[in-house]
């Protein structure tokens, strides 16, 4: 059934029974977890209907990563177009059924109808909007960017730089008495904005540059006396 619905998606067409299957998943998961799948915030928390969703999209990731032809077509100004629209125009639904960024409106005399309705667009909003980043993202990585190529380059870096500018800056932030959304997007651009400072200075352009993105990429060269032919 997975490898016909894969084949099925090499034309745009295809698309429309993809979002039947992770609309249905989404309807039956939220049955098993007793009305909203949710992400679990402990290892006690993890839920079957949850689990069984998230292990849905995981396949349907895989999949999509070994069709190279499907990102191909997702990636195209008129799939990106059509799915932008039809993202924008669902998420005002799936707004009036949802508590904050998950679950459905926490009243207790919500009908079997109204969750049913959550569950719909809640399901067709996460696949619209995961599909148009999807095809945003892989049009621009294929394109060959220099953006791109900066951000890749600095992607490793950051993620082994990044941790103490985060703890130490979100404290000082919060100390200082800033909102919490203020806080959550300051912190943000201000560690990467460090980690890329502690790139530059530390590793860029010293040896340790071999260490993190290896020695065939780094600027600092070393001749070897023997290469194999």
């Amino acid at each position: 059934m997975a490898q016909g619905l894969l084949a099925s998606m090499q034309r745009r067409s295809g698309l429309i029974p993809f979002a039947a299957v992770m609309i249905l998943a989404r309807i039956i998961c939220d049955f098993i977890d007793g009305g909203t799948v949710k992400i679990p915030t402990t290892y006690f928390d993890i839920k079957l209907g949850g689990l069984m969703y998230y292990t849905v999209w995981f396949f349907a990731g895989a999949g999509l990563f070994a069709r190279v032809a499907i990102l191909e077509i997702l990636c195209q100004s008129r799939t990106l177009i059509m799915l932008g629209i039809a993202a924008m125009f669902v998420f005002p639904f799936h707004h009036a059924y949802a508590d904050g960024f998950f679950g459905h409106l926490r009243d207790p005399d919500i009908g079997f109808g109204d969750t049913l309705m959550g569950s719909f667009f809640a399901a067709a909003t996460t696949f619209l909007w995961s599909l148009f980043a999807l095809g945003i993202a892989h049009k621009f990585v294929t394109r060959g960017h220099a953006i791109i190529t900066w951000l890749v380059e600095l992607s490793y870096p950051v993620y082994l730089f990044h941790l103490p500018p985060v703890i130490i800056l979100s404290a000082l932030l919060i100390g200082s008495g800033l909102g919490q959304a203020t806080v959550f997007f300051a912190t943000i651009v201000l560690a990467f904005c460090v980690s890329v400072g502690v790139y530059y200075v530390f590793v860029k352009f010293t040896p340790l540059d071999w260490i993190i993105n290896g020695h065939r990429k780094s600027w600092l060269k070393v001749p070897f006396s023997a290469r194999r032919s």
